[in-house]
């Protein structure tokens, strides 16, 4: 269990480091936006850095082949990541950007 708590702690801690960057480069550019959109795109970057954090525990099924592993991994990352990101407008909602 403290494994978790470890993993979805670095998972808030890089998922608040990403909106940093992000926010810099915004800031950078000169762009400005609502708190509500930031606030929004924050809570993104930190699921989806709980995600990725805990999601290193599909390495630690020794049952599985490396490939079994890389395989559920990637098409659950793709699930996730794309969820969030269409949702978020992070992407936009069209063939091409997805592709």
């Amino acid at each position: 269990m403290s494994k978790l708590i470890s993993r979805s702690v670095t998972g808030i801690a890089l998922g608040g480091f990403m909106t940093f960057i992000a926010l810099t480069v915004l800031m950078l550019n000169d762009l400005n936006l609502h708190v509500s959109t930031i606030w929004l795109y924050m809570l993104g970057s930190i699921i989806l850095g709980i995600y990725f954090s805990l999601a290193t525990l599909l390495f630690e099924h020794e049952t599985w082949s490396p490939l079994t592993q890389t395989i559920i991994h990637f098409l659950l990352s793709m699930m996730i990541f794309f969820t969030f990101a269409l949702s978020f407008g992070w992407v936009p909602f069209n063939l091409i950007a997805i592709l």
